[in-house]
């Protein structure tokens, strides 16, 4: 499967100049601003523009007071991911299964493919097959 092409840093400067200073961009529907989200997470952008705070990150979230373990999850990543590295959802993982031990109930299945690497799979590929048994021990 194709890497996920890159997004120019000119994404980034023309959303910078163009959106005034404190405002906040809300209201677009998926994918109206994609582009700029994969350009932020290509550059590793996201605690500039985001703020550093723990709450806008997943791994950082896992452990604090108020938040509890992870439902049963499933969590499956394209290994050609370039806007989110597959490596970020090992350390989620492993930092779930560090903070809450035995309570986490966590499957990861890492398949080679770029972002949105199950958007197209089906029943027929072994890896969603299983995925989809493992989770649905958990289904009401």
């Amino acid at each position: 499967m194709p890497v996920d092409p890159p997004v120019s840093l000119d994404l980034v400067a023309w959303h910078r100049k163009n959106v005034p200073a404190g405002a906040v961009v809300t209201g677009a529907l998926f994918p109206e601003r994609g582009d700029l989200m994969a350009c932020v997470l290509q550059h590793a952008l996201a605690h500039e523009l985001l703020g550093g705070d723990a709450d806008v990150d997943p791994v950082a979230v896992l452990g604090l007071p108020g938040f509890l373990p992870p439902p049963p999850t499933w969590l499956f990543h394209g290994t050609d991911d370039a806007n989110v590295d597959a490596a970020e959802t090992r350390a989620f993982a492993a930092r779930a299964r560090d903070v809450y031990g035995a309570n986490v109930r966590m499957k990861e299945t890492y398949v080679p493919g770029a972002h949105g690497v199950g958007n197209d799979a089906g029943m027929d590929e072994d890896w969603i097959r299983d995925g989809l048994g493992w989770i649905a021990q958990y289904w009401p």
